[in-house]
Order: C-alpha cells, then structure tokens, then sequence
C-alpha cells in the first residue's frame, strides 16, 4: 500500500454459548435414622450425576422434641423424636435458584450399657435400624366440636404394614381407610368416642421401629357451670405406684403390661425413665427377661458357649443359663445372634421352652391354622402351635402369624404380661 494509506482487512468471530446448566433432580441416599447423643454424618447423592453443582449444605426446618443441631454436615440430637432437615444445593436448578429437598429422620434414645440388678431389667445394646418405616407428622388433634377425619401418609420404608393399633385394635375399612398411595384416614366417628386427652395409634410394620401417631382429643363445646351435689364431689382415691417411665402414658394400649412387666421386675427400662416401647427387642435382652422371671443368680453364671457372646457382657450370664437349661440352642454354628432382633417365631420357641423346663400346665384350646403356616419354620411349629392356643402369642388380623417379624418392646411385655396371667405365677417380693 502507498505511504499513508493503511491495510485494513475484516473477519468474524462466532460466539459459541457457554455450556448450559444441568439442574439438579433430586437427592438420595440421605440417613434417616440417628441416635441421641452420637453425631450423625450427613450425606446425599445428588441426581442426575452429571448436575453441575454437586455440593450439598444442610439446615434443621423442625427439630420437634429432639433439640437436633447442625454444624456443617454433621447432625446432633438431645432427645428422641423426629427431626426434618433441608438439604440445598445452591444455583442447582438456575443461576441464583437453589434446589432444596427436605427429609426426615428418626432419632432413637441412646442407650446404655450396662449389667442389670439381680431381679431387675436390662440396657440394651441395639444398634438403630437403618430402615424404619416413617409418618408425614406423629402428632395430630382432634375437637370433637368440629369433628374432622384425620388422615396421615405412611413411609413403608421396604417393610409390610400389619395392622393399625390402639386397643382395642382398629377396623380396617369402618374405623380408618387406606388408599393406595398409603394415606391412612381415621375415622372422625372413631375419633368422636375416645376420651378427651392424647391417644397412641401405633402401625404395626413387619420389621423396623413401629411409627406411632399421638392424637390428643379436646373438646371445645361450650358447657354450663354447674354446681356439684354432694354425691358428685369426687372423693380421693387410691393410686397405684406410677411407672418411672415418661415415654408410657397412661393412656397407651400397651400401659397395663408395661406395668405388669415392671410389677413383676421382669423389665426395667433402657435408662432410668425410658422403657423404649417401639425399640426392637434383641434375642440377648429376651434372654434377660426370661432370667429375670426364673430369679436366676447370674453371678454363677461367668463363661460362654456361645462365640459372639462375650465374657463380661451385660448379657451373657443370662445367656448362658438359658443354653444351660435348655431354653436356647443358638444358630448351629456356636453363635447366638445377641444383637439379633427377635423374631416372632423365635420367641415361642424360646417361651415354649422355659414352659418345659418349669414344667408349667398351661390352658391350650384348639386353634384355626395360621395361612401363613407354611412360612413356619419346622422347629417352630409346634411353639407356634401351644402359643396360639394357650393366647400367649396370637396372629394377626388378616389370619398370618408372621413367623419372621419382629416385635417391639411393648409387644414384647404384652406376651409377657399374657404369659403371666396364663401361668398364674405369682409376684416376687
């Protein structure tokens, strides 16, 4: 080009975007179960894997009864109950939009280990569940001058629903109705006759922890004061010694058995006011409270047959008793399983077992077959049988026994409680 005059040439550039956003879906994978007392670690999955923001953060949205903290991804908890967490994933559906997805969790009492009192209960050892079956709330009201149905959802969690419990139990179908997405409703005509005060209704599941709903019943109709006549002042009466335990309520289906139980000083609690009525019962603890029904010196009692039982451990004396006389034999393979939850068939052996062994009569009347029997392992079967028959373990409403479920500890002192009445066996001072 000449002196002066410039070269210029023109060219285009094409802007590609940036890489679009993938937006989170969903988190899985999250706990729900924890323990008082121990820090559960927080952790999720975030879905689809390829999200671009993958970090999660934590918060508390309910802490309920349990006085749960969070401190970074790690959960803390003061008392039993149910906490509701939020897990957020910042900019995971859009830039400045946070995906959030809330859960819940389930936190157990904690629970003390230690040797029990000739005569007395146990502690358990009971490692939590990592699957128990879950409700939408555990708590509800009922105002019998605005009568209204109530209606829950149930988290099966994997396991089978059995029945719906309060004693006595429920009907399906005139009391409660269950819809195929698992909303339980209860029956405001039910709800209608109960008593003013709060009200235990426990869904029984396969395996797991039982979830419970505590519906309190006020009645808000206005009344006219009225002066008492003389006949109708109430006079004091006389009360009976109150259970120690703050997690039975007088009011519970299975109140008269806890206090049979603890009467009886076959159970004492898992620490000093709690008995844990959903808690799983564990074959060492049942172990413990058949010794403590026979009165055994566990003191003479100091090794172990049994390879997963060790020497020292609260539950071993009781253990090695009960092999000693007969009432056990543990799997086959030198192990008992201590921390094993029982399961139903297990236990009329066990019980079947001690009746021998104390050469009881108990009153047994004939008994339609359970239409599970099959399901029955052959060495239980005949337990099953004299259980059946004498009342002390019945089935379930739907006809099954439910060889393989396991039990609470409620429903563990309720066959106890049975077993005591059918025996005729008399209090130990």
């Amino acid at each position: 080009m000449a002196a002066g005059v410039p070269f210029t040439q023109d060219f285009t550039i094409t802007v590609s975007p940036a890489f679009g956003l993938i937006a989170v879906t969903g988190i899985t994978n999250v706990p729900n179960t924890a323990t008082v007392g121990t820090p559960l670690n927080l952790t999720g999955t975030v879905n689809p894997p390829n999200a671009t923001h993958q970090t999660i953060s934590w918060s508390i949205q309910d802490t309920s009864t349990t006085g749960a903290t969070i401190t970074g991804s790690t959960l803390n908890a003061l008392s039993p109950g149910t906490v509701t967490i939020r897990a957020t994933v910042a900019n995971g559906l859009a830039t400045g939009v946070p995906f959030t997805q809330d859960f819940t969790i389930m936190v157990s009492p904690a629970f003390v280990v230690t040797p029990p009192s000739h005569g007395q209960g146990y502690r358990s050892d009971r490692d939590p569940s990592p699957a128990n079956a879950g409700l939408s709330a555990t708590t509800a009201t009922f105002d019998k001058a605005d009568p209204q149905d109530i209606t829950i959802t149930l988290n099966r969690n994997g396991h089978a629903f059995r029945e719906l419990r309060r004693s006595p139990l429920l009907a399906r179908g005139t009391d409660y109705t269950v819809d195929s997405s698992d909303r339980f409703t209860i029956s405001a005509t039910y709800l209608s006759a109960l008593d003013v005060g709060r009200h235990t209704f426990t869904f029984v599941m396969s395996g797991g922890t039982n979830p419970a709903l505590v519906v309190t019943v006020v009645d808000s109709t206005p009344e006219a004061e009225t002066a008492p006549t003389p006949d109708a002042i109430p006079r004091p009466a006389i009360q009976p010694t109150p259970l120690p335990f703050t997690d039975v309520e007088p009011w519970a289906w299975y109140y008269p058995h806890v206090r049979t139980v603890w009467e009886y000083q076959l159970f004492l609690g898992t620490v000093p006011n709690l008995f844990s009525p959903d808690m799983p019962m564990t074959r060492a603890m049942f172990a413990q409270v058949l010794a403590n029904m026979e009165g055994v010196e566990l003191s003479l009692y100091s090794a172990s047959r049994f390879d997963d039982v060790t020497v020292g451990a609260w539950y071993a004396p009781a253990v090695e008793w009960a092999a000693s006389v007969g009432i056990i034999s543990g799997y086959g393979d030198n192990t008992f399983g201590p921390r094993d939850n029982i399961s139903r068939e297990q236990m009329a052996a066990m019980l079947a077992n001690y009746i021998r062994f104390k050469g009881y009569s108990i009153p047994s009347a004939q008994a339609a077959a359970f239409n599970d029997e099959e399901n029955i392992s052959p060495w239980a079967r005949e337990a099953v049988r004299m259980m059946q028959g004498s009342r002390i373990i019945s089935g379930y409403p739907d006809g099954s026994f439910g060889p393989q479920a396991t039990a609470t500890r409620a429903e563990v002192a309720t066959i106890f409680a049975k077993f005591i009445e059918a025996a005729d066996m008399p209090r130990r001072e």
